[in-house]
């Protein structure tokens, strides 16, 4: 249990180290989040839970400073950071359809190559024209007719 919160403490003041070096170089939230792959939001939350306020709002300054006159907010950028897309340690795809179902009230995979996708094109159209509705039929209001 050690080890992560080492490695968290490192993370925290590498981060920090970085942020006071903002502050003196006269950088502000926009270039401190891309060092980071944060959002500038993000960077002044987590850096407000960390650093004294002198040198969050010294960064926030450095960022106003930089902008020229009528220059509002178009150098903030607002969105999350792309995300990269999920691959396996192993570096490959799905291999074999990952469809389960009962036969003979055994539960069985079918296996089938699926050229990396999730199922294999016949249990694919199974799913998408699979019955959806009920066949309960509720006995008791059976010849009942309503008044």
């Amino acid at each position: 249990m050690g080890i992560p919160n080492k490695r968290r403490a490192e993370f925290a003041q590498e981060r920090i180290e970085q942020a006071y070096a903002a502050a003196e170089a006269g950088d502000g939230w926009v270039k401190l989040g891309r060092l980071w792959g944060v959002t500038n939001s993000c960077a002044l939350q987590w850096s407000q839970t960390r650093l004294p306020a002198e040198v969050w709002k010294k960064i926030g300054q450095n960022g106003q400073k930089s902008k020229g006159p009528g220059e509002r907010r178009r150098h903030y950028e607002h969105s999350k950071p792309k995300l990269e897309k999920f691959v396996y340690a192993s570096g490959q795809t799905n291999q074999f359809c990952a469809r389960l179902r009962y036969i003979g009230r055994e539960l069985s995979r079918c296996n089938a190559d699926t050229n990396g996708k999730t199922y294999c094109p016949t249990c694919a159209h199974e799913l998408a024209v699979q019955h959806s509705g009920s066949n309960y039929r509720n006995h008791a209001l059976i010849g009942v007719v309503s008044r």
